[in-house]
């Protein structure tokens, strides 16, 4: 009777379990940067009552890479409690045809042609805008200091961090201070 030899499949095994999880860990890892332009330098304020909404529409992406970019998320960084993120959409802002930007107003009443974050695709040498939807939930002040978008282009993973804030203020028509913030 031939005896099995196990230990070459044990090590075959090993060998192999070490490769799936390096692979793994590798994609669970997103590289800094990449094709997508830098979300940074718009910093707006607005004045708006407990419980309003504004929208704000000044950050514009454009997929500089040779292929499309599939977007994860979109996050405003908190700097100051006090609002939260109620929704952010994308804009292709090269298909649709109007005079300006939506840049920054009270309520969300995004374009029909504005998609989900996570059904975003960003296509090359195209300019896109990010619109977000911010609702103030206490009396105060708040602020997001920075925003910061996770995505993959081909079968690699991205996170892109920017310095674009929004400030804001109660109540609605009051000046927003950023020095006391």
């Amino acid at each position: 009777m031939e005896r099995i030899r196990w230990y070459p499949l044990v090590v075959m095994s090993v060998v192999y379990a070490v490769l799936v999880g390096a692979a793994w860990a590798a994609w669970g890892r997103a590289a800094s940067g990449g094709p997508l332009s830098d979300p940074g330098g718009a910093i707006e304020s607005a004045s708006v009552d407990v419980g309003g909404t504004v929208t704000f529409g000044d950050v514009i992406l454009r997929n500089n890479g040779s292929g499309p970019i599939h977007l994860y998320k979109v996050e405003l960084l908190v700097a100051r409690p006090g609002a939260v993120v109620e929704q952010v959409k994308v804009l292709d802002v090269d298909a649709v045809h109007r005079e300006g930007l939506i840049g920054a107003g009270y309520g969300f009443d995004p374009p029909a042609e504005a998609t989900d974050v996570k059904d975003a695709v960003l296509w090359p040498s195209r300019d896109y805008e990010v619109l977000v939807a911010v609702r103030m939930t206490r009396a105060g002040s708040a602020r997001f200091g920075q925003m910061r978008i996770t995505y993959r282009m081909g079968a690699h993973r991205y996170v892109r961090t920017g310095d674009a804030g929004f400030w804001l203020c109660t109540p609605r028509g009051a000046g927003c201070d950023r020095a006391a913030g």
